[in-house]
Parts: structure tokens; C-alpha cells; sequence
């Protein structure tokens, strides 16, 4: 007879840990670029994925945070290193529990948004455009495997904000970019 904790263990996804992304030195790490994007010189976006995220946990450079992906749930844990690299684990969660995550005492409000992928010169592109709170903020993100790995710009890449703490998703859910007061072309030109 199986006991309740061995019925959930063969009920969880298939490969359910992933350590994110590239290997520098021994350490599975995270490196990401963000940037604005001028909207009028996208191509068309054709499909997109809702997600929706809040975090549970955050604390000097370490954050945990849990986001739907369409019917999707994983929970990721973040820790800072050096430069623009984080070390990063995701876990697939089940449904329920995902759900039920977004229940707890978050830390600000839960950031809604729509992730469209595209494709360019060897590498793909993450666009989120924001809604709820963010609603009119868009940023796009690219996954290298070095920080000083070249990438060919995209003609609608606009001024890059990786280093801009506002931008950050976790800043985005306690500071909103509606409470910002700059519009988004504004926004374009000042970053």
C-alpha cells in the first residue's frame, strides 16, 4: 500500500529540476540582457504564452518566485553572482500547488504579462508586454551562454536595461511601471 507522499512523488512531471541555462566553471548560471524594443519596427507577433508571477521570497540577491505559464507551474530560485549572471532552478510544480502558491503572502503585486518568441540570427528572443500594473512596458530578453557573448541587434531592439533595477520583474511587482508617471516613449528615449 503507497502512502500518500509516494502517490504525489508518481504524479510529478516528468524531469521536473532544471538547472538554467549555461556551465561557467562548475556552476549552472543564468545570463540574460534586457532592453526596450521600439514597438512599430516588430515584426508580427503571432503567438504568445500568458504568464503570470509573483515572489515569495526575496532577500539580498536571492529571490523565489513562482510563475504560470499558460497551464504551466514552476517555481524558480535565483541567486545573484557576479556581473550579470544568476545562478537559477526551476522546478515544475503541480497545478494545484502552483495555484495555491499564488495564494500565500506575496511580496507586491503579481506581474502579469504575454511572452512572445522570436526568432533572430541564431537566437531567440523573449518579448514580454506587460499587463495589469506594467500594463504598456515592453521588454525583450536574450539568454547567453557568456556575458560576452555577441549577438546581431534586432532592427526593433531599443536602449538596453540590464543593469536598471527598475526592470527587474521582482521590482516590477512592488514598483509598477504605472506608478512610474513616464510614458512609454519617453521612457524609450531617456533609458
Amino acid at each position: 500500500m503507497q502512502t500518500d507522499l509516494e502517490k504525489q512523488a508518481l504524479q510529478a512531471p516528468q524531469n521536473p529540476i532544471r538547472l538554467h541555462t549555461t556551465i561557467k566553471g562548475k556552476a549552472m548560471m543564468e545570463i540574460e540582457r534586457k532592453f526596450l524594443v521600439h514597438n512599430d519596427k516588430l515584426p508580427s507577433l503571432d503567438a504568445s504564452t500568458p504568464m503570470r508571477q509573483a515572489y515569495l521570497v526575496a532577500s539580498n540577491g536571492r529571490s523565489t518566485r513562482i510563475r504560470q505559464a499558460g497551464e504551466r507551474y514552476i517555481l524558480t530560485i535565483k541567486i545573484a553572482a557576479d556581473g550579470i549572471s544568476r545562478h537559477e532552478v526551476e522546478v515544475d510544480v503541480q497545478p494545484k500547488q502552483g495555484a495555491a502558491m499564488f495564494k500565500l503572502p506575496l511580496l507586491g503585486a503579481i506581474v502579469e504579462k504575454q511572452r512572445h518568441l522570436i526568432e533572430h540570427q541564431g537566437h531567440t528572443w523573449e518579448l514580454d508586454t506587460f499587463n495589469g500594473a506594467n500594463k504598456g512596458l515592453m521588454v525583450a530578453e536574450i539568454e547567453l551562454t557568456s556575458e560576452d557573448e555577441a549577438f546581431e541587434r534586432p532592427q526593433w531592439l531599443g536602449p538596453e536595461v540590464t543593469g536598471d533595477p527598475r526592470f527587474g520583474n521582482i521590482n516590477l511587482a512592488s514598483y509598477p511601471y504605472s506608478k512610474w508617471g513616464i510614458g512609454y516613449k519617453n521612457l524609450l528615449r531617456q533609458s
